[in-house]
């Protein structure tokens, strides 16, 4: 299985709609896509549903947006992760790198996953050190 992050240091910066294109076009071409992007307490998972409904995805809200901490990223994704990707060719991951924690925790994940990384930037944020992280995960 493939597995692509779509990260920001930004909110609103297109992740979703990034997210969207790929998983369609891998849907279109005969691909079972499973789709993920963590929230934390409070946050909606509209994207959530959102990609759910492109993908035609039968995964409940629940696993394709778990709550997360900041303190256990990793640990949250471990049983969402199996379900989500049970019996796919792809999985998306979404998620915000917006601190130098989360950065390292998605890099963490990433590198478990053998996830290829596309960074998405809003027109006026600019967080080099971050995105360092990720060395030859990058695209």
């Amino acid at each position: 299985m493939k597995v692509l992050m779509v990260l920001s240091v930004d909110r609103r910066a297109g992740k979703t709609a990034i997210s969207a294109a790929i998983g369609r076009c891998l849907v279109d071409s005969g691909k079972k896509v499973g789709f993920m992007r963590p929230i934390f307490s409070g946050d909606s998972n509209e994207d959530a549903a959102f990609m759910g409904n492109i993908l035609g995805s039968p995964d409940s809200l629940q696993a394709m947006s778990p709550e997360i901490t900041p303190d256990n990223i990793a640990g949250h994704f471990e049983a969402s992760i199996k379900q989500v990707a049970a019996d796919k060719d792809a999985l998306i991951v979404e998620g915000m790198v917006n601190d130098t924690g989360l950065a390292e925790a998605f890099r963490q994940i990433a590198a478990t996953l053998g996830a290829r990384v596309i960074l998405v930037e809003s027109y006026q944020s600019a967080h080099p050190d971050r995105y360092q992280l990720f060395g030859a995960r990058l695209m």
